[in-house]
């Protein structure tokens, strides 16, 4: 008699096996771990399509907590892993092609990040680790609620990565690590404060950048110092959707903004003096596009006005955007930075006003997510 295998068919084999995970998940997690993987393995010999990611998100979402992990971090790296196999398998898809899209989010510094999460409303979200040192939070965003089709809106998922530290070379870093980790998101977005070097914008008003001009190269000659820019444009298409958004959806972004502040001063949280007094006018911050500048210098001698002049197109100084700009440019991300004025760089440079910038910062990259992207299908 002929000796006959029977291979079961991967994808009868993904759906019991999505089946058995939710049934595990309360009663055994080294169990539910061992079927993950099954999957992962199992959904490697399928064809890739919307349904299979749908299956493996599915299966991912019934994870168990980390505190329930019987075994201990061995499962908790195995289980990243198999995570970030599920992410790369979209890359399969455009983004118009999928029902879920990708979104890195970067903030520099810890107060950029509370201030991300009191505007996305994650502030009890456990932050994870990847590649050792970096810790981000990943969630789905909640939709539209002012959208007529909120039920057929696309699901977004926000990975938010606080680098921990300023300067250029920490923020590709990043921006390299996150696409070799989980693969490349739909959107890559650069977050948090900057300095002001223009006389047409104040403290708290945000600038979204028409362009990134690096101006860490420099060239030292007998008549000076002078400095190399190398100019980074977002994509045409992704600029244009910035644009729409200030000019068609300022009133949504400064409504949202109001209602976060209203938030935080009924917490008692620290905000500048004019905020809650009895009588003041309340503040709105403005949108402008316009020209980043960004070097690795944190200025604090009250140079800003003198930057300025390089470029009148220039609104804002900072410390990140050149290495994010350039990595997003040579990894073929789409991107955006968007920073809100916390100050002029003065010699005494406070930092009061620096939640409220990143605040309504976080406020446009949100509402641009809900309302103003259209992710480019190649």
């Amino acid at each position: 008699m002929p000796n006959l295998e029977f291979h079961e068919p991967p994808d009868l084999a993904l759906r019991s096996l999505a089946r058995s995970l939710v049934e595990v998940t309360m009663s055994d997690s080294t169990a539910w771990l061992i079927a993950f993987l099954d999957l992962l393995d199992k959904a490697a010999q399928c064809e890739p399509d919307e349904r299979l990611l749908a299956v493996v998100r599915a299966a991912l979402a019934s994870a168990p907590s980390r505190e329930a992990w019987s075994v201990g971090n061995e499962c908790a790296a195995s289980l990243e892993r198999g995570y970030r196999r599920v992410l790369r398998a979209g890359d399969a898809f455009p983004p118009a092609a999928r029902a879920e899209r990708e979104v890195l989010i970067v903030v520099p510094k810890r107060a950029e990040r509370i201030a991300l999460t009191r505007v996305f409303t994650l502030a009890d979200m456990e932050p994870k680790a990847f590649d050792s040192h970096i810790r981000y939070r990943r969630f789905q965003m909640a939709p539209d609620p002012t959208a007529d089709d909120e039920g057929s809106q696309p699901s977004t998922y926000v990975t938010l990565v606080c680098i921990q530290e300023a300067g250029n070379l920490a923020a590709a870093r990043v921006v390299r690590d996150y696409v070799s980790t989980f693969g490349r998101p739909d959107l890559a977005i650069l977050c948090g404060m900057a300095m002001g070097i223009s006389n047409d914008v104040s403290t708290g008003d945000v600038v979204i950048a028409s362009q990134l001009s690096d101006r860490t190269v420099r060239r030292l000659t007998p008549l000076g110092d002078r400095s190399r820019a190398v100019e980074y444009p977002p994509p045409p298409e992704l600029l244009h959707d910035l644009r729409d958004h200030v000019d068609a959806r300022e009133d949504v972004m400064k409504a949202r903004f109001e209602q976060v502040i209203q938030t935080m001063v009924a917490e008692q949280c620290a905000l500048p003096s004019e905020f809650g007094k009895s009588g003041a006018p309340p503040f709105v911050p403005r949108f402008r596009i316009g020209v980043i500048q960004s070097s690795d210098e944190l200025v604090e001698d009250g140079s800003g006005p003198e930057r300025g002049q390089a470029n009148d197109r220039a609104y804002a100084h900072e410390m990140e955007g050149a290495g994010f700009a350039s990595e997003c440019h040579h990894t073929r991300l789409d991107w955006v930075i968007v920073r809100g004025i916390a100050d002029f760089g003065d010699p005494v440079r406070g930092k009061e006003w620096q939640p409220i910038a990143t605040i309504a910062a976080a406020v446009f990259a949100e509402t641009f997510l809900q309302k103003g992207w259209a992710p480019r299908t190649a």
